[in-house]
């Protein structure tokens, strides 16, 4: 299935993780350079603020439709979303506790922990929050120049 789609599995270059040769480490990197420019384009003094979110358990939160949505709107192989679809809309789970199970029920959201397709989808999926986000005209501006930062590793 990944070489079905590989050639459209691609999200930008702000992110961090779940890419061949990139890393969290790399973000950081990026992101103390950027403070560092910050702080002297501020005359050696300014402060810079920064922002985070924390997606911890974000793989559990990804909306099902918004992804198919998303892999719509990147002309993803009909087939390749018929095949998602069939495989997220039979997802069921129950919960353990004390031995005994839950009655099962239907999944509405998430990409599978150590799914070989979870990191890419997610990608895709949190791909547009960096999309809305450089559109917004948010960031730094000196000199009439926005300087933005916003990674994900």
């Amino acid at each position: 299935m990944i070489d079905m789609v590989k050639d459209k599995l691609i999200s930008s270059d702000l992110q961090f993780g779940f890419k061949s040769n990139s890393s969290c480490s790399h973000a950081i990197l990026a992101l103390q350079a950027r403070v560092k420019h910050i702080w002297i384009i501020c005359d050696n003094g300014g402060t810079a603020t920064l922002c985070a979110l924390d997606v911890s358990k974000a793989f559990d939160r990804v909306n099902f439709y918004g992804l198919f949505k998303i892999l719509v709107d990147c002309l993803f192989p009909k087939c390749f979303i018929d095949l998602l679809l069939d495989w997220f809309s039979k997802c069921i789970s129950c919960v353990r506790w004390n031995g005994i199970l839950s009655s099962p029920f239907a999944m509405y959201a998430g990409v599978r922990q150590g799914g070989l397709l979870s990191p890419a989808l997610f990608a895709m999926y949190i791909d547009k929050l960096i999309q809305l986000f450089k559109s917004s005209g948010l960031g730094c501006r000196y000199n009439n120049t926005l300087y933005w930062l916003h990674m994900l590793c």
